[in-house]
């Protein structure tokens, strides 16, 4: 005999039930950390409830040091998100997202009193001056500015690069400081060193000079841009190079260490293919320049003497894009 209507239904809310219950089990961990823009501290570690103003929590945070974040705390510093993400996984496997923007740590010491609000502009305009969020930046004092002015957003900052990588402020520096709007013209001088970590390759093994430096035969380690003379290889918009000497595992990779791998020549038959969105047309030509991949070279197709600008896209390869 077949069930009743209201049978049905509880039969049918009961199985609703137990299959959301087993859902939210199975449900991976999700936790939504709205992260603070500043602090003050004077600890060398600071704990999850000093950076955060607020958590959304579905599956539980697990319960982490109290200090699980480590800082100088003697320096100002810029603490990016994958930092503060590595960190949180050591002790949490559930997914985190995390809102907000880079840390920026004052020293108490210097920042709690008076003159807070004036370190706390200094933090806005590193910020300026270091756009990539993934950079990690630390401001270690030498001196400190004599600020007798009261808080005014009438100062004026500039950063005197005595040791200058990649055009950001780094290593020796000078600030300056001037309140504009002052009938004195109040303004003063201090000195500091400016530390800017950033992820640059490495060889994951001995590579020799002419083989191929790839993302394959490379990782990433991080290191103070104020310590190295010369240029470094970046992983963002990476493309591969030839190594024009032997390379040393886990040493940074200096850009006068590689040069081009040119895999297109001036004057070499090439595959030339023309793309518009899903119509995809090749034919060979010839190119007229030479170049290393995704770089920009000309060409001119088979039949016809007109030239055409393309991307090296492999060995004797070149994509032209037409949107």
């Amino acid at each position: 005999m077949g069930m009743r209507p209201v049978g049905c239904i509880l039969f049918l809310l009961f199985s609703l039930v137990v299959i959301s219950g087993i859902h939210a089990e199975n449900e991976p961990a999700v936790t939504e950390l709205y992260l603070k823009n500043r602090i003050f501290s004077d600890m060398d570690r600071v704990s999850m409830h000093d950076i955060i103003d607020a958590e959304k929590t579905r599956s539980g945070l697990a319960t982490l040091s109290s200090g699980f974040l480590s800082i100088e705390k003697d320096r100002l510093m810029l603490i990016p998100l994958r930092l503060i993400r590595t960190e949180i996984k050591k002790d949490y496997s559930g997914t985190i997202i995390l809102v907000g923007k880079r840390l920026q740590v004052i020293p108490e010491k210097i920042g709690n009193g008076k003159s807070g609000w004036f370190y706390s502009l200094l933090s806005e305009h590193l910020e300026k001056q270091f756009p990539d969020e993934n950079m990690c930046v630390s401001v270690e004092f030498l001196s400190y500015p004599d600020i007798s002015v009261k808080e005014t957003d009438s100062i004026n900052l500039t950063i005197n690069k005595q040791t200058s990588r990649y055009g950001l402020p780094g290593g020796l520096c000078t600030v300056n400081w001037e309140d504009t709007n002052s009938s004195q013209r109040q303004k003063g001088v201090f000195d500091v060193i400016i530390h800017a970590y950033a992820q640059v390759l490495v060889p994951k093994y001995p590579l020799r000079a002419g083989e191929i430096v790839s993302l394959e035969n490379t990782t990433q380690k991080e290191v103070d841009l104020g310590e190295y003379p010369y240029e470094l290889l970046f992983p963002a918009n990476f493309v591969p190079v030839k190594a024009v000497i032997d390379l040393v595992p886990g040493e940074p990779i200096l850009q006068k260490q590689v040069t081009k791998n040119i895999i297109v020549r001036a004057g070499e038959r090439v595959t030339i293919t023309f793309q518009r969105k899903n119509l995809v047309v090749s034919m060979t030509g010839r190119a007229l320049s030479s170049g290393s991949f995704d770089e920009v070279i000309q060409v001119r197709p088979d039949g016809t003497g007109k030239s055409f600008t393309g991307s090296v896209s492999g060995k004797k390869e070149v994509r032209i894009e037409f949107r």
